[in-house]
């Protein structure tokens, strides 16, 4: 008895090894990190780079419309990875989906920096293998992410 479980318990265990070994060498947070270094570079090329690293599983995003959003980034934003959740399974829609919990401080014309807590999730291409990001935010379940944000980072009227 206990040999047959110890056999299942390797089986898992190699199971959720085998699927964790799926994942690309670059983890998302890296990709995160890349992306907002490429926005504060602006340019051209560096910009369709950035734009490279979005996903399209919910359709492209119109290149015009990025780029008016990247205009509104403040260079000297700072982003600080909090907390990189990878998935154990896929959601519900098939995917592999991870979460990159960040804290952005942005300039402020009051001094202090404006701080502010998001997350970021990112979806595995299986194709390419890599992260892409989730520009147009089709993978965060509001409800569930807002009961689980600290409170600092809600708004409480």
């Amino acid at each position: 008895m206990a040999a047959s479980l110890a056999l299942v318990l390797a089986v898992a265990a190699c199971t959720k090894k085998e699927e964790k070994s799926k994942f690309p060498e670059t983890p998302p947070d890296q990709v995160v990190l890349k992306f907002f270094s490429l926005l504060a570079q602006g340019g051209k090329l560096t910009l369709r780079e950035a734009h490279q690293l979005l996903t399209d599983k919910f359709g492209p995003v119109d290149p015009d419309s990025f780029r008016k959003w990247v205009q509104e980034f403040e260079k000297d934003t700072q982003i600080r990875i909090l907390e990189t959740k990878l998935p154990e399974k896929k959601s519900k829609n098939g995917y592999f989906i991870a979460k990159v919990m960040m804290e952005i401080q942005t300039p402020s014309l009051f001094g202090q920096p404006f701080v502010n807590h998001s997350q970021m999730n990112l979806i595995l291409d299986e194709k390419t293998n890599e992260w892409k990001i989730d520009f147009l935010a089709e993978t965060i379940e509001y409800e569930e992410d807002f009961k689980a944000a600290p409170a600092e980072a809600r708004v409480v009227e």
